[in-house]
């Protein structure tokens, strides 16, 4: 065992030594965060007073209140109390580092009520105010005081452009608006609407709508959400289609609303229509075109338009600059084999570009019938004159053997010809033609001097001078 341990401590001591390191850094971020947060989380507490502002902020004791924690954007409640006979309430033992914001929030009649965000930048305790209100369903002290749409840079593979608004709700009564999905105000439901333009996909809701039923409606979408008296801010965001390069966008008023502005990216152009325009400004390092409406009336619509975006679509793999050369070289390919059609082809000779011209055979394919027995015979003769000689036979018998070839060739060529209908001059000039292949080529000398390779010349012409009979047949026939 002690020899093992020897043999594999080689190998084993770099690994266990990095393991170590990487578990020592570990234990050594996570004690120092876990120390962090044991130091700070005892330390933080909220307290403070529930009241109700329609009466005059009067202290409301037996009421739930409930401490919610929002870690990494995720909201989650904490804590729950109960309000004292002086409307006091108390959470302690919170954690400080930062990594935790806290709100404080409480139903009451309906509404749901909170308070501002919660850190401790400022000390460990932290004191606030939860005020509720006395519920309503009327909306008739609800309007807009401001109303702000920015536009994004356009997705051109979707056809779409990135919408935000950024609605500033006014309540000017003394009660808190409530929306819910029960019926009131004459509507099947009783919600806080905000319209949304023809086309719009991909709604997402940011500040205001934490924890709020929302529900479609006829005009856009509505929210079961609290308004108490004074200002509220609701946000969401939305995009919109367009086609080609230029896309209109349309606002309805749901309430009463002070001011509308749009402010639209520098690279973009804005139609300004309903609205007027207004001196560019920079928001956030970014420069803006400005458009604004004032006073609209509830279910008044402002219309504007957007122009210069890029063109909507997926770029094609060639661009109309590319195709036209290349259209340009496939019309130059295209004629140069037209014009190789008409000089070689059979289109050339139909239309007389180019004569018909009958190939005579030179492959060395086997023949068969008529052609087959002449080239026999053809060659039967050349045998028996390199026979003859190379001394391999008499006279006689060569003058009689030759005379019986020649007279089977003759015979063989006239009455193909005469089956075929030929007229005379064509078996008269077929017989000669016989008698001129069975002797030999004129001035080429005798057999014997010719090389082997005139054997297939030979049978060639025979050939070819049946093919002429043939076509001097066809002719006849005409």
């Amino acid at each position: 065992m002690r020899h093992r341990r020897r043999l594999l401590a080689p190998i084993l001591m770099p690994i266990l030594a990095a393991a170590a390191l990487a578990l020592a850094l570990t234990f050594a971020v996570s004690g120092a965060q876990a120390a962090g947060r044991a130091r700070l989380d005892t330390s933080g507490a909220v307290s403070g007073t529930l009241v109700n502002g329609t009466h005059g902020n009067a202290a409301l004791a037996g009421q739930t209140v409930t401490l919610q924690a929002v870690i990494a954007g995720k909201a989650q409640d904490a804590a729950t109390t109960r309000s004292d006979a002086r409307g006091g309430f108390h959470f302690g033992s919170l954690d400080t580092s930062g990594d935790t914001t806290y709100a404080v929030y409480a139903r009451y009649q309906g509404g749901l009520f909170s308070t501002p965000a919660v850190d401790f930048t400022s000390g460990p305790a932290q004191r606030v105010t939860l005020t509720v209100y006395d519920v309503t369903a009327s909306d008739a002290a609800v309007r807009v005081s401001n109303a702000t749409v920015l536009f994004s840079g356009a997705k051109k593979e979707q056809g779409l452009i990135p919408v935000g608004e950024f609605i500033t709700v006014a309540n000017s009564g003394t009660t808190a608006y409530a929306g819910s999905l029960t019926a009131a105000n004459g509507r099947p439901m009783n919600l806080l609407r905000f319209a949304l333009p023809d086309g719009a996909t991909n709604l997402t809701l940011g500040a205001g709508f934490s924890g709020v039923q929302i529900a479609q409606v006829s005009t856009g979408f509505g929210a079961a959400a609290t308004v108490p008296p004074g200002k509220s801010v609701f946000a969401f965001a939305f995009d919109i289609p367009y086609t080609e390069t230029a896309a209109s966008f349309a606002f309805k008023a749901e309430y009463p609303t002070d001011n509308v502005v749009a402010l639209v990216p520098t690279s973009m152009r804005a139609d300004a229509r309903d609205f007027a325009a207004k001196p560019d400004v920079t928001a956030s390092g970014k420069p803006y075109h400005v458009v604004a409406k004032a006073g609209l009336a509830a279910s008044a619509t402002a219309g504007m338009g957007l122009a210069g975006l890029p063109r909507a679509g997926v770029d094609p793999d060639l661009t109309m600059r590319q195709l036209v050369p290349l259209g340009l070289l496939l019309a130059a390919l295209l004629a140069a084999l037209a014009v190789l059609y008409l000089r070689r082809g059979d289109l050339a000779v139909a239309l007389n570009l180019a004569p018909a011209v009958r190939a005579v055979r030179r492959d060395h394919a086997p023949r068969t019938g008529p052609d087959a027995e002449r080239e026999r015979l053809l060659r039967a003769l050349l045998a028996l004159e390199k026979r003859h000689a190379a001394g391999g036979m008499s006279d006689e018998r060569f003058a009689r053997e030759r005379a019986a070839l020649r007279a089977q060739l003759r015979a063989a060529l006239v009455g193909e010809l005469a089956d075929a209908g030929a007229p005379a001059v064509a078996l008269s000039s077929a017989s000669a033609l016989a008698d001129i292949a069975a002797s030999g080529h004129p001035g080429a000398g005798s057999p014997a001097d010719r090389p082997a390779s005139d054997d297939t010349d030979a049978a060639d012409m025979v050939s070819a001078a049946a093919h002429t009979a043939d076509d001097s047949a066809e002719g006849g026939r005409l």
